[in-house]
């Protein structure tokens, strides 16, 4: 099994999760939101919060750039 299959096995569709996301540009970004699908690489999620505030949105994860996650 790939590392990127076990990730992806945690996740399930229609569930909120914290996911802490890590980039060289930005450091770490946590996010909270509804997992709403997955591809070949990334999780895509609807966000309802960023870093402690509020936030509306939508946003691709690389499954490579996901550091942590838990479910809320």
């Amino acid at each position: 099994m790939k590392v990127r299959d076990l990730i992806f096995k945690q996740l399930e569709l229609g569930k909120k999760y914290e996911i802490t996301h890590y980039d060289e540009d930005n450091g770490f970004t946590r996010y909270r939101g509804t997992v709403e699908k997955f591809n070949d690489t990334s999780v895509f999620i609807r966000v309802f919060e960023t870093d402690g505030e509020k936030d509306e949105g939508t946003t691709w994860i690389d499954w490579r750039d996901i550091d942590a996650f838990e479910e809320l």
